[in-house]
């Protein structure tokens, strides 16, 4: 079965890269425009085979995509997936509204669902699955084979129940020796092995449930950003505005003004909606609720695009960076290039801000 079978009915909304009958490779970004393009006798065919597969994977981005703009999780209505069994969510981190949003559009509970973890830098997953255990929404079920996998707080301690990093505590059976062009492997040391000696650091964030032992995979533990003295995670505040209906898209960075640390949310509104004031209330009283005042951005800007890296995951690394200087660095591993430039230019970068009221 191949990749165009086995995904077809489940992403209607991603890039993809469609190996054409002659060898050739063509690049889609729906995969309806990809149906369109085949004959009818194709279509049939390809709808037909597509409803007998019993396992594939999704992308959390791509449903959080379709759920922004009220796609179908079908494209075609009268698909059915009754021989369906397993459908796994990987390449971020998979929340909660992702395991409703699958689970009411295919209209059956009876399919097991669940999100898997791994790093491109090992390999390899570092979860996988039990079926003979339940799965819990927005949990990484159990760990792979062999693989140690914890949670180690600050201090380098094993902890459960407590926010924590993702950690490789022994070889699984090895752990990657170098970093192409890296030659005296500093950079392999300085990213992944010098925050606990020895330990292989993922830098992802993740939280152990005491009850279920699953883990919850919360984003990278390098987004962390500081103001009025606290320590904040953008994916707390992505968390808290997730349900402002009137936001397709957001990043979230830090920015030093005047020897201060302040948040700034940057925003893609869906069709129709304007960034007023009244809109960023809402947004700021979205925040103050689920954490705490102190974690309402000092500043809300719209922006016409999010940049994300080619493996799905928001660039704050790099929005910081044009934030601090106003200019776009050179960035290589990234799906949107153009979506850089709508972050140059914001004179309220340069001004005080008020603290928007909540």
């Amino acid at each position: 079965m191949n990749f165009t079978i086995q995904f077809l009915p489940l992403l209607c909304v991603c890039f993809v890269l469609i190996r054409g009958i002659n060898g050739s490779y063509k690049t889609y970004s729906y995969f309806d425009d990809y149906l369109n393009s085949l004959g009818e006798e194709q279509q049939s065919k390809i709808t037909r085979e597509a409803q007998d597969i019993e396992g594939s994977g999704a992308e959390p981005d791509s449903q959080q995509v379709m759920q922004s703009f009220n796609l179908p999780l079908r494209t075609d209505p009268g698909l059915k997936f009754d021989h369906l069994k397993l459908l796994t969510m990987g390449a971020s981190p998979a929340k909660k509204r992702n395991y409703e949003f699958i689970y009411e559009n295919l209209r059956t509970k009876d399919v097991f669902l669940g999100s898997q973890y791994g790093a491109t830098e090992m390999f390899g997953d570092f979860t996988g699955f039990d079926y003979n255990l339940p799965s819990y929404m927005g949990e990484c079920q159990v760990p792979t084979l062999a693989c140690d996998v914890q949670c180690f707080d600050e201090n380098g301690k094993s902890v459960v129940g407590q926010r924590g990093e993702v950690v490789i505590a022994n070889p699984v059976p090895s752990l990657p020796v170098f970093i192409w062009g890296d030659k005296d492997k500093k950079r392999l040391h300085d990213t992944y092995l010098s925050k606990y000696q020895g330990v292989w650091c993922q830098n992802d964030e993740c939280w152990v449930n005491p009850e279920t032992k699953g883990i919850i995979v919360i984003g990278r533990s390098d987004d962390m950003m500081k103001q009025f003295g606290e320590l904040i995670s953008a994916a707390d505040i992505y968390f808290a505005i997730d349900h402002v209906v009137e936001l397709s898209d957001y990043i979230c960075v830090s920015q030093i003004f005047e020897e201060d640390e302040r948040i700034i949310l940057f925003v893609k509104l869906k069709e129709g909606y304007a960034l007023t004031d009244a809109l960023k209330i809402k947004i700021a009283s979205a925040i103050k609720k689920e954490l705490e005042k102190s974690s309402v951005p000092r500043i809300i800007l719209q922006v016409e695009d999010i940049p994300y890296n080619l493996n799905n995951k928001k660039m704050e690394s790099i929005v910081r960076k044009i934030v601090a200087t106003n200019t776009i660095p050179q960035v290589s591993n990234i799906k949107n290039p153009e979506s850089l430039r709508f972050f140059l230019g914001h004179p309220e970068l340069q001004q005080d801000a008020k603290i928007i009221c909540a």
